[in-house]
């Protein structure tokens, strides 16, 4: 049977089911392992063309899978696919092991299947048999069919939360690294501003020494004009003198 790639290891097909020809009902369940550990086998016994149909869920299942969906989901969507298919094929069969007796108990075959208390009106005990196995059969098939689709609901909201988690993970590991970045960003602000502030120190401080330095300058200017005052002063009267004698 064609159809295995993604799903190998998951999905299980006894080798009756491979080697049964198109159109015959097969002898075999199809056993389905979820990634949980989780085993879950489907009787396709009795379905027709049961092997056309487990090659064309699988490959279904393989596509979902390709196209990025959780495996578990694609593998329940596919438990689905054939409890289905096996509940449709109880059903038929049914449906027709109740034909004869509809005369005799005034109700359809369909009514029976679905209310089976009317078997009790069957004529005989082996017409009460035959009805109440047969609608015992449909109601088991019917409760795995609600079992696969509770199953496949559970499976898709735990996938909702597990990837909700990741999420919230990944976020959370972003606000870490952005707070680590915050205080390296801080811590390198910090360093700059102790920097410029001994920076701006030695800044005043030279200015203080350069204040100090103009201030001698002025005072040692003040004292060179009051020398040269002195000086042309002594030239004055040096003239003078020499003018009056």
């Amino acid at each position: 049977m064609a159809g295995f790639g993604k799903l190998a290891g998951v999905l299980a097909v006894g080798a009756a089911l491979a080697g049964t020809p198109e159109g015959a009902k097969a002898e075999t369940d199809v056993a389905f392992t979820l990634s949980n550990g989780e085993k879950v086998a489907v009787n396709v016994n009795g379905v027709p063309n049961a092997q056309i149909l487990v090659g064309d869920t699988i490959e279904k299942a393989e596509s979902c899978i390709a196209g990025g969906e959780a495996r578990d989901i694609c593998v329940a969507q596919a438990i689905v696919t054939l409890t289905r298919a096996q509940l449709d094929s109880v059903v038929r069969e049914t449906h027709q092991r109740l034909q004869p007796l509809e005369d005799d108990i005034g109700l359809t075959a369909a009514e029976l299947i679905a209310e089976p208390v009317f078997c009790d009106y069957a004529p005989d005990d082996a017409s009460q048999q035959t009805c109440a196995a047969g609608t015992e059969a449909v109601q088991l098939a019917a409760l795995d069919v609600q079992i696969a689709e509770v199953r496949e609901r559970r499976i898709a909201a735990e996938t909702r939360v597990a990837n909700k988690e990741e999420v919230l993970e990944s976020e959370q590991a972003s606000g870490q690294r952005l707070d680590a970045e915050a205080a390296d960003l801080d811590k390198t602000i910090s360093d700059v501003t102790t920097e410029l502030e001994s920076e701006t120190a030695r800044g005043e401080t030279a200015t203080a020494h350069a204040d100090a330095e103009t201030a001698r300058g002025e005072t040692e200017a003040e004292r060179a004009d009051a020398n040269s005052a002195v000086l042309a002063a002594l030239q004055r009267v040096a003239a003078e003198d020499a003018a009056t004698n």
